[in-house]
């Protein structure tokens, strides 16, 4: 688990390798430009370049963080150990958890179906709540 110490980091060569693919894959598909993220603080290109190849084994808290920031999505998505975690605390109930085990076995093409289903139970579900006040 990565703490919110600076000196916290991502170790194991395999999970650095599939960061460093997501790092990589997601400016391809945003189509964004590499220099892009290094504009971000703490992201020189150099680093940027070495994480996606896998050549950084030590990738830090911050690190994360900022690259986390910089694709506008939470560090959970890009770090698979924090996204394990805040299932671990969150997913409490065995209904739950079979539907994060479901989630895991569609197929990528169907999630953007499951993505919508999901977005509209949100909406119903806010709006209920606005009816309630």
């Amino acid at each position: 688990m990565l703490s919110s110490g600076t000196s916290a980091m991502i170790e194991s060569r395999e999970h650095v390798s599939d960061f460093g693919r997501l790092v990589r894959r997601l400016p391809v598909d945003r189509r964004w430009p590499q220099r892009g993220l290094a504009i971000r603080p703490h992201l020189t290109q150099t680093l940027v370049r070495n994480i996606e190849r896998g050549a950084t084994r030590r990738i830090t808290t911050d690190t994360a963080e900022g690259l986390a920031t910089a694709f506008d999505v939470t560090p959970a998505l890009l770090d698979p150990r924090r996204l394990g975690d805040a299932v671990a605390d969150e997913a409490t109930t065995m209904d739950h958890r079979a539907a994060i085990q479901s989630i895991l076995q569609v197929a990528p093409e169907d999630l953007p179906l499951v993505f919508e289903v999901i977005e509209r139970l949100k909406k119903k579900r806010r709006n209920r709540a606005k009816v309630r006040r």
